[in-house]
């Protein structure tokens, strides 16, 4: 795939993540009674802190083998267009 097989896989991908998390936020709200509500400051900052882990371990695998990634980018793009297109 070249640079434009990568950029639509980049995209797709993106839109599939957030609509997947949309769908979870969705969920979780579901959850609470509709008159609750949940101050934005409520929101417990040990969550940050594993984002950050999170992200610093996929940077350093990234550095260490972006091929892999590239490669594993390149896949699953091209298994989510072949069930897009089934669609």
């Amino acid at each position: 795939m070249g640079m434009l097989g990568n950029l639509v896989t980049g995209t797709l991908l993106s839109k599939a993540l957030r609509r997947r998390e949309d769908t979870q936020r969705a969920n979780e709200l579901q959850g609470t009674s509709s008159g609750e509500y949940i101050p934005a400051t409520s929101v417990d900052n040990s969550m940050q802190g594993r984002a950050n882990a999170i992200v610093g371990r996929a940077s350093q695998f990234y550095r260490e083998n972006p091929t892999l990634v590239h490669a594993l980018a390149a896949t699953a793009g091209a298994v989510l267009l072949t069930r897009l297109r089934r669609r």
